[in-house]
């Protein structure tokens, strides 16, 4: 009997993102959140904000616990 992955839905900025982990680096969510449009430009250029706290590059996120994020670029945006 094949076991069954858990999988965890997350959302950034409002769409929805299957997690295979409970745990993810920041920069791995904010790559797949790319792949769905969630933000313009690069995925390092962005940091999630979540209710559990701030994460960048390497940081953990416990997806079961933190699983409504927002991607803020974490630079000042260029005016004209």
């Amino acid at each position: 009997m094949a076991e069954t992955e858990e999988k965890f839905l997350i959302k950034v900025n409002g769409l929805a993102i299957h997690a295979g982990h409970e745990t993810m680096v920041a920069h791995k969510i904010l790559e797949l959140a790319d792949e769905k449009g969630a933000f313009p430009g690069k995925p390092e250029e962005y940091m999630l904000l979540g209710d559990k706290g701030t994460y960048n590059g390497d940081d953990e996120v416990n997806v079961r616990e933190d699983d409504l994020l927002v991607a803020i670029r974490n630079r000042p945006t260029p005016v004209a």
